[in-house]
């Protein structure tokens, strides 16, 4: 049992390796629990109690502190600032822990942390985030089939900059803001087969304009209570593929600021409160919807564009929307809806409505459907083209 708020740290090992820490009460120190520094390597932290020390429960601050094990020990305290630290050492596994009302973040990596794996965990209910990356060399982490949750944490992940991080297999939910948050520069990530859900704001924001490059496939993300699936807000040529989306509060997919020149791929977009996908900038520009299917009947929209310019959309299935299938305002001009199936929506399989919602192109579509009231609804736009579509069983036309 080590404790004592006179004692800086309550175990201290500099360049030591091949240590076991196991089975203790380590707890309301004046800084640390358990703190690595220099070249301690290849050492094992298993099945202890940290709770309640003043700054971190287990910190290793080094870049030759590598390859050591942080398994099955349960990690708190609302007085503890943050559950694990690591400043700048490599390929450490953290694994089997509970790691959970910390008064900052459950685990936070910073400097040239890299190639660490965080797998099985069970992260909850910090005082603002569950995992956090603050570093633009913080790269090349794992983050695996961890359990991630809690009102009172802000984001699930936050990842500020670090590149080639793999996001997967993990249980994202019930944060207080969103799921997955990434900021500045936080490029070539990997978010792919988690289960994102119920998060009060977004599933997954990617809120920078140099947060580009990302890859979100296969997720399943979802919830009544949360407000989009995917927000993107200024990134650019992130890829966005065979990921089911549905039953979100507003949005599935919410596009703003000059998030340009994403794709946009082989998605389900289904029953979302208000739109499929809404592109809401007038420099959200050239991004590419193709090969989805998006439909639903709670859902007002199934593409809504707002001002967004050479948007491409094409090869996707649009149907049974509440109102529309795709929607143009504001100054949405010299886009291309081309080879897409629109049918069976409430009102109208395309409906453009604005003064300068102009010179876009509506191409070789099929668009039909008996409860669809109009196949095409042109309301103020000028010049638009529309050629060689297929119109059948429309109400009207």
């Amino acid at each position: 049992n080590i404790w004592g708020m006179n004692q800086d740290y309550g175990i201290y090992i500099l360049n030591g390796d091949r240590h076991t820490i196991s089975s203790n009460y380590i707890h309301n120190n004046q800084i640390d629990g358990i703190y690595f520094q220099g070249s301690a390597s290849e050492n094992y932290i298993t099945k202890n109690a940290i709770y309640s020390n003043e700054w971190h429960g287990i910190m290793l601050y080094s870049d030759t502190a590598d390859n050591n094990y942080i398994l099955t020990n349960n990690i708190w305290g609302m007085n503890q600032d943050v559950g694990i630290y690591l400043w700048d050492g490599d390929r450490n596994t953290i694994s089997s822990n509970y790691i959970h009302n910390n008064q900052s973040y459950g685990m936070f990596f910073f400097g040239s942390a890299s190639t660490n794996y965080i797998t099985k965990n069970a992260i909850y209910s910090n005082n603002v985030h569950g995992i956090r990356l603050t570093s633009d060399t913080a790269d090349n982490n794992y983050i695996l089939t961890n359990n991630i949750w809690g009102m009172n944490q802000n984001y699930g992940i936050y990842n500020n900059g670090g590149d080639r991080n793999t996001i997967s297999l993990n249980y994202i939910h019930n944060n207080q803001d969103s799921g997955i948050h990434f900021g500045d520069s936080a490029s070539t990530n990997y978010i792919t087969k988690n289960a994102i859900y119920s998060n009060e704001w977004q599933g997954i924001i990617l809120n920078s304009d140099t947060a580009d490059n990302n890859y979100i496939l296969t997720n399943n993300i979802w919830g009544t209570n949360q407000n989009y699936g995917i927000y993107i807000l200024n990134g650019d040529r992130n890829t966005i593929s065979s990921n089911y989306i549905h039953n979100n509060q507003s949005y599935g997919m919410f596009f703003f600021g000059s998030a340009s020149t994403n794709y946009i791929t082989k998605n389900a977009i289904y029953s979302n409160n208000m739109y499929g996908i809404h592109i809401n900038s007038d420099t959200a520009d050239n991004n590419y919807i193709l090969t989805n299917n998006i439909w639903g009947m709670n859902q007002d929209y199934g593409i809504y564009i707002n001002n967004g310019d050479r948007n491409i959309i094409s090869l996707n299935y649009i149907h049974n929307n509440q109102s529309r299938g795709i929607y143009f305002g504001g100054s949405a001009s010299t886009n291309y809806i081309t080879k897409n199936a629109i049918y069976s929506n409430n009102m109208y399989g395309i409906h453009i409505n604005s003064d300068t919602a102009d010179n876009n192109y509506i191409l070789t579509n099929n668009i039909w459907g008996m409860n669809q009231n109009d196949g095409i609804r042109i309301l103020d736009g000028d010049n638009n083209r529309i050629y060689r579509n297929l119109f059948n069983r429309c109400q009207t036309n």
